[in-house]
């Protein structure tokens, strides 16, 4: 066991006034914090703390002991957390697509700026999965399925889809009710690289799970008062930032 240990030891058991508290905010065994204790008495020749079935006090030796056991474990604190930072400095260069960049990436960007002034970022907005290597990126934010690569890649997190639509479309066509009544509705969807990823929706136990709506595939006619409705159209939005926007484009239910 190190010494400093030792005394990190000692002064816990001093402070929580018992073995048991010691070892809880030490994280570890009692038995590791009785050996402890036994091992710092041993190498300094002299009893640190009286100890009794239901009490436990320091000695006068110990007392001594304590007090200069914490100077020293201040000090190799304020030493071992006082090193000066690597200072940070260059370009990085980061893609993500728009409206994520916008919203998640920038904001992350400024506060990193702030605090290593010495830097800067190239912050690449695109909604094409760009060739890092061509383009010169040293970080691509993606949303969805990642093809097999040797680029090293970590999960982040996870984004979530909704279908939407205006009250006045349900009004006119009514509301879908399972993930399948989506064949029978206009939609509007985002178009590129991360539109046709992870788009299979989920339904509950009855309802069947479809993907062939959200590619805008015809999946059949419907009957009552589906079969009034214009065929399946599906709208592509390019543009990152349009989906929010598309119903200048025509009613329909969005996925955003």
């Amino acid at each position: 066991m190190d010494r400093l240990d030792e005394l990190a030891i000692f002064v816990g058991i001093i402070e929580e006034g018992s073995l048991i508290r010691a070892a809880r905010r030490l994280r570890r065994s009692p038995q590791a914090v009785t050996r402890g204790l036994a091992a710092l008495e041993d190498r300094i020749g002299q009893r640190l703390v009286d100890r009794t079935t239901r009490r436990l006090a320091p000695t006068r030796a110990g007392l001594a002991l304590c007090d200069r056991a914490r100077e020293l474990l201040s000090d190799y604190a304020a030493a071992t957390s006082s090193r000066p930072a690597a200072e940070i400095s260059g370009v990085v260069r980061v893609t993500a697509p728009v409206q994520f960049g916008r919203l998640h990436v920038a904001p992350i960007a400024t506060r990193f700026l702030d605090r290593f002034p010495g830097a800067r970022i190239e912050l690449v907005l695109n909604d094409r999965n760009l060739d890092l290597i061509e383009e010169g990126i040293d970080i691509a934010l993606r949303i969805g399925a990642l093809r097999d690569s040797s680029l090293s890649v970590r999960r982040m997190g996870e984004v979530g889809r909704l279908w939407v639509a205006s009250p006045d479309y349900l009004t006119q066509w009514g509301t879908p009710e399972t993930p399948a009544d989506l064949v029978h509705h206009e939609t509007i969807q985002g178009a590129g690289p991360s539109a046709g990823v992870d788009v299979s929706l989920r339904a509950p136990p009855r309802a069947r799970a479809i993907s062939g709506a959200v590619s805008g595939e015809r999946c059949g006619d419907a009957t009552d008062r589906r079969a009034r409705r214009p065929r399946h159209r599906s709208v592509a939005v390019v543009s990152g930032g349009g989906r929010p926007h598309a119903r200048h484009l025509g009613p329909g239910v969005a996925s955003i």
